[in-house]
């Protein structure tokens, strides 16, 4: 975004902010912290400060709330593998992303393949969820299959969402998460050729 002349990547930090880092596998310990602190300033600005406006009336907000935990799962899958887009077939990658990164929710491809093609395209694409699958205002649980549909605990994905981000910024820390590390620094060369 674009304010007062300055590219922001996040609400917080220009595009020349994090360039100027010029991170690398070499960089120090205090460098890496001020990218982490930048991409944590990124999500938690574009998608968890804006969910938790939303989640004081789960009921009608549920919709938009999911929405952008749809868009979230795209970008965590995207710095995790260093990807500038999700990688086609977007039906197999976006639901393996779910298998491997939240085995406890999504403990079934079934689950997977439902959340994606009857909550996430739904809501993406149709601006609505599809085949009987639903949002829901419950707690306790984060997805569970219903005949032949899905459920989606509103607020069980996103606390889910929460904590792997968490985790995540944790073992970007450690440097000798190597692969992790090379991702992101791809995935921020795209973010920042791009201006988004």
């Amino acid at each position: 975004m674009e304010s007062k002349g300055e590219i922001n990547i996040a609400p917080n930090y220009s595009k020349e902010t994090y360039l100027n880092l010029k991170l690398s596998m070499q960089s120090s310990a205090a460098d890496w912290h001020e990218a982490i602190t930048i991409l944590r300033d990124r999500i938690e600005g574009r998608y968890f400060n804006q969910i938790d406006l939303l989640l004081g009336d789960i009921n009608s907000n549920g919709f938009t709330i999911m929405a952008l935990n749809c868009l979230l799962i795209e970008t965590l899958f995207q710095f995790r593998d260093g990807k500038k887009t999700t990688p086609s077939p977007n039906s197999e990658t976006y639901p393996m992303f779910l298998l491997e990164e939240f085995p406890l929710a999504f403990d079934v491809r079934e689950k997977a393949d439902k959340f994606y093609s009857d909550i996430r395209c739904g809501i993406l694409h149709s601006a609505q969820t599809k085949n009987g699958s639903r949002l829901s205002d419950e707690q306790g649980f984060v997805v569970r299959l219903d005949s032949s549909s899905v459920v989606v605990s509103v607020l069980g994905l996103t606390l889910a969402l929460r904590a792997y981000f968490d985790v995540y910024t944790q073992r970007l820390a450690n440097p000798a998460e190597i692969t992790l590390r090379q991702n992101f620094i791809k995935k921020m060369k795209y973010v920042c050729r791009g201006r988004v």
